[in-house]
C-alpha cells in the first residue's frame, strides 16, 4: 500500500490558484514522489476551520493518516471562520477582528465587496455571529497555537511527517524550535516569501501596502514565483528523504506589474485568465 501526502491550506496551496504557466511546489512533489498518493485539499481564502475538518475526517473517521504519511500544512489566519451553512470559500469574508484596541462593537466586520450570499448571510446573522465571537474569542485568538501544537502530537503519535507553514501572523504560534526528523516548522511566513519577491525599488510597494493586497490580484501562481516554488519544493524534499535542510528564497527581483495585475481588472477577465491554464 502507498504512503501519502496530504496537503492542506488557502490560496498557498490550492492548485486551482494558478495564472502563470510554471510548476508548482505541489505539483513537483507529486510529481518526484510518484511512489506516494498526494491528496491536495488546499482551497482558496479557507482558513484553519476548513483544513481541520478535513484533517479530522482522515484522522478520525476514515483513519487513513498512518506511518511515514507525509502532512503538509499551511496554516491561514484564525480569522479566517467557516461559519455553518455558509461555503467556506467566501465565509472569510465575515471576520471577529482580534485587534484588542478595536472596540466591541466593530469587532464584527464582512467585507465591503463580498457577494450577495455573504452579505444576506450577516445581514440574517448578524447577532448569533457576534454572540458566538465573543464566548469563543480566546479560543479564536489562540487557535492557531493549540493547531501547532495538535500537528506536533499527530507526528509523534502517528509516526508520520508533517512540514508546517504559515501564512502570516507569527504571533499565533510557538516561539519554539520543535523541529526533528518528523517535524518541521518553516521560520518565515509564507507572506514575507512572496512580499518580498518585489524590488525593494518599488517604494510605493512598501510605503502603501494598500496599492496591492486590497485593490489588485496576485497573478503569481499561489503567490509565489517560479523560482521560489522551486526552492520551497526542495526543501520539502529534503525534509522529506531526510536530507541536510538548507535552504534560500529568492527576494528582491519581481516588479510589481510582473505579480500582480492592473488594479482596473475585473474578476471575469481574471476568471477567464485561471481558465487558460489546466490545473494538476
Amino acid at each position: 500500500m502507498k504512503n501519502n501526502i496530504f496537503i492542506f491550506g488557502d490560496s498557498y496551496a490550492d492548485p486551482s490558484y494558478k495564472f502563470e504557466e510554471y510548476d508548482t511546489w505541489h505539483f513537483l512533489l507529486t510529481r518526484y514522489f510518484a511512489d506516494y498518493d498526494v491528496k491536495n485539499f488546499g482551497r482558496n481564502s479557507t482558513g484553519p476551520h476548513y483544513s481541520f475538518k478535513k484533517l479530522y475526517d482522515l484522522l478520525f473517521k476514515e483513519k487513513q493518516i498512518k506511518e511515514n504519511d507525509v502532512i503538509i500544512f499551511v496554516l491561514s489566519g484564525n480569522d479566517r471562520i467557516t461559519f455553518y451553512g455558509l461555503d467556506p470559500y467566501i465565509s472569510s469574508d465575515i471576520k471577529w477582528r482580534l485587534d484588542p484596541d478595536i472596540q466591541n462593537d466593530e469587532k464584527l466586520y464582512c467585507h465591503d465587496l463580498c457577494n450577495s450570499d455573504v452579505r444576506k448571510y450577516f445581514d440574517e446573522n448578524k447577532e448569533k455571529i457576534k454572540f458566538s465571537c465573543k464566548t469563543f474569542e480566546e479560543e479564536i485568538r489562540y487557535l492557531n497555537a493549540k493547531n501547532e501544537a495538535f500537528l506536533y502530537y499527530i507526528s509523534r503519535v502517528k509516526k508520520c511527517k508533517i512540514f508546517l507553514m504559515f501564512k502570516g501572523n507569527p504571533f499565533e504560534f510557538y516561539d519554539s524550535n520543535l523541529n526533528d526528523k518528523n517535524f518541521y516548522k518553516l521560520k518565515e511566513s509564507l507572506f514575507e516569501i512572496s512580499h518580498f519577491e518585489v524590488s525593494k525599488n518599488e517604494e510605493e510597494y512598501y510605503n502603501n501596502s494598500s496599492v496591492t493586497y486590497s485593490t489588485r490580484t496576485d497573478k503569481r501562481s499561489n503567490h509565489l514565483s517560479k523560482e521560489n516554488h522551486f526552492v520551497l519544493f526542495d526543501l520539502i524534499k529534503k525534509f522529506i528523504e531526510n536530507d541536510n535542510i538548507d535552504y534560500k528564497w529568492n527576494t528582491n527581483f519581481k516588479k510589481l506589474d510582473d505579480c500582480f495585475f492592473p488594479d482596473d481588472i475585473n474578476d471575469q477577465k481574471i476568471d477567464q485568465l485561471k481558465g487558460d491554464f489546466i490545473y494538476e
